[in-house]
């Protein structure tokens, strides 16, 4: 079989060179039968029936409740807010020594990271579903506090562009801490480092209650610069990807792989 004819690019060559690859692993693959299947469709329905429907219902309303009293102490709160974000990214980046959202199958890593193709078409796959759920994510936050402000009676409408905007940045963000982290140990804590100066600056900021609250204008532009912020990290999630080193991404797979298959049998205390 060959993989590519003469007129092709080195572009075009490198991509039916992973078609072909692909195409091999995916015959080679051993299918799920329907019992699998259906196992694996009512894990899924029965974790947002029971976690995440209850979780986002009580978050609604809790926050609903608690509106009136985070309106009035707005000034600790929205550095309060960014503080938290900014701990959260620091945990992401040095989770990154485990996983992160560069990611392919064992096989994809010992037939394709080993060949001359580029690296950011191989792990592209794993990089987009990581990167499109965690924007999703974000926004999906922005909606649980569009919802509590307009159970309150709050004008939700008003805020509703800067959440969402805001949020779908701040998602891409922390999966690109996530990724940063995936680099080395070097560049995890020092991406880790970065976010916890600026939580601790943020936390301090609220102690001392000197922010007030953003005006709308300063609240549009400080979602602008999020969403921004999130576009520029994953275009350059491919680049980041290109110095990845195939022995971290094994490792990460083959501890992934091993984790999965044992939540999946469901023994938990072996997975953990």
């Amino acid at each position: 079989m060959s993989l590519s004819d003469g007129s092709e690019g080195p572009a075009g060559a490198a991509g039916s060179a992973m078609r072909s690859v692909r195409a091999v692993l995916h015959a080679r693959r051993e299918r799920p039968s329907g019992g699998d299947l259906a196992y694996r469709l009512y894990l899924a329905v029965m974790l947002v029936i029971i976690v995440v429907a209850p979780a986002v219902r009580g978050a609604i309303l809790e926050l609903a409740d608690a509106w009136p009293t985070l309106s009035s102490s707005a000034p600790q709160a929205f550095p309060l807010i960014g503080s938290l974000l900014a701990a959260l990214g620091a945990l992401l980046a040095l989770a990154g020594a485990h996983t992160g959202p560069a990611r392919a199958t064992l096989p994809e890593i010992d037939l394709l990271l080993t060949t001359a193709l580029p690296r950011q078409r191989v792990i592209a796959r794993g990089l987009w579903r990581s990167l499109l759920p965690s924007a999703f994510a974000g926004r999906g936050v922005a909606g649980v506090l569009l919802a509590s402000a307009a159970l309150s009676g709050s004008d939700a409408g008003r805020m509703s562009l800067p959440l969402v905007s805001g949020g779908l940045g701040v998602g891409l963000i922390l999966c690109a801490a996530m990724l940063l982290g995936q680099l080395g140990r070097s560049v995890r804590w020092s991406v880790a480092a970065v976010f916890a100066a600026a939580a601790a600056g943020l936390l301090i900021s609220a102690a001392a209650a000197r922010a007030r609250p953003p005006e709308a204008a300063v609240t549009a532009a400080i979602a602008a610069i999020l969403l921004t912020a999130g576009i520029i990290v994953t275009a350059a999630a491919p680049v980041l990807v290109g110095r990845l080193r195939w022995e971290a991404l094994r490792d990460q797979s083959v501890r992934l792989s091993a984790v999965s298959g044992l939540a999946l049998t469901g023994d938990m205390r072996m997975a953990t």
